[in-house]
């Protein structure tokens, strides 16, 4: 059965790997963005924004922006979406985990 309107009115597994690709790369540059704004305008230290820690903080709130969109999924009752956004988002903590994890474990 055909479903017509737009991309974001599908239910399909791709629509769901595309989402969930594509929504935490623009909320990381949102994030660093804003972060760089707020250095250059003074509000925010130099050294605040050079911390690991902040590198880390900054992924991990734009791989959350995937709660959004399955929020929207849910609500929509997109389920082959739903599907298809936990590939990508796995892959994604995945390599958080890979980058991050080691430091995060080693402070313990």
């Amino acid at each position: 059965m055909k479903q017509k309107g737009n991309f974001l009115q599908k239910d399909s597994i791709l629509s769901g790997i595309l989402l969930g690709t594509i929504v935490p790369i623009i909320l990381y540059a949102i994030i660093l963005a804003l972060k760089d704004g707020l250095v250059s305008m003074g509000i925010l230290p130099e050294l605040w924004g050079e911390m690991p820690s902040s590198t880390r903080t900054f992924t991990i709130v734009a791989l959350c922006g995937n709660l959004l969109v399955i929020h929207y999924f849910n609500r929509n009752q997109f389920y082959n979406s739903m599907t298809g956004l936990v590939f990508p988002t796995l892959v994604y903590v995945a390599l958080w985990l890979w980058f991050f994890g080691l430091d995060l474990i080693g402070s313990f």
